[in-house]
């Protein structure tokens, strides 16, 4: 029998609805992966992507159900705020359930409902899914983007053992891996757009004191934006639109 005390004492905790199930999976393979070569199957990708547009927690039922395909029970230990995950071979799910008991611990079989153990999960239609490629971007910093448009990605960076994201980044898509350019003077990059009519890209920030701006240029990895208007916002625009082409000499976008 398995040392289920120690087991226990070495559960992976991950927060509750929190990311995608890839995220998870990721996470389950980092820590079980080469004891349990089960999970690295193919099959969870597939899982996955299937469930990456449901709830967290139906997507973790979902890994839950297919692993019990490959003889191995996820049992959750927290049942609150975070997952405490453990992993017990089909053969000690007893002896475990009863050990959980004598000791009070809550104990959750993390499999889909209405499915028996030993079926696939349950099929989901993912729909359309937009291809993607993954890069490692080895620098001393943390790039989050959070908007995309023609052929670039904008957003925010930060430097390390920092815990605001101060400066703007513009990630050139055309480039394997993307290039990226960091800018301190443009905090708060968010908003990206472009115009194929005119070639032009939009994007919105913020200064240090808040006050939003809008601004467009021809090319967003250079950082060198003309701002069109002096008018500021009250924070960065969340959204910006192309609403026409003007005629040469006419009025902003």
């Amino acid at each position: 029998m398995s040392d289920f005390a120690q087991i226990t004492a070495d559960a992976l905790d991950i927060l509750k609805y929190d990311g995608a199930v890839q995220d998870t999976l990721a996470e389950l393979r980092e820590k079980w992966g080469v004891k349990i070569p089960a999970l690295l199957d193919e099959r969870f990708e597939t899982v996955g992507v299937q469930y990456m547009k449901l709830s967290h927690e139906q997507g973790v039922a979902a890994l839950g159900q297919e692993l019990s395909t490959f003889g191995w029970a996820l049992y959750d230990l927290d049942g609150e705020d975070i997952y405490l995950f453990v992993l017990i071979p089909e053969a000690e799910r007893e002896e475990f359930e009863a050990f959980c008991k004598q000791r009070g611990q809550y104990c959750r079989l993390m499999k889909q409902p209405r499915r028996k153990w030993g079926d696939h999960a349950k099929e989901q239609d993912p729909g359309a899914v937009m291809p993607c490629e993954e890069y490692i971007l080895e620098d001393e910093y943390d790039y989050f983007f959070n908007s995309l448009a023609g052929d670039f990605a904008a957003g925010d960076v930060e430097t390390a053992n920092r815990e605001n994201w101060l400066n703007g980044c513009i990630a050139d898509l055309r480039r394997r891996p993307p290039q990226v350019t960091r800018a301190r003077s443009l905090p708060a990059l968010c908003s990206l757009s472009y115009s194929p009519e005119l070639g032009v890209y939009g994007a919105a920030r913020s200064g240090g004191s808040d006050i939003g701006r809008a601004l467009v240029g021809k090319n967003p990895a250079n950082l060198n934006w003309f701002e069109p208007s002096p008018i500021a916002y009250d924070g960065p625009p969340r959204s910006l639109r192309w609403i026409r082409k003007f005629p040469l000499g006419g009025g902003p976008p």
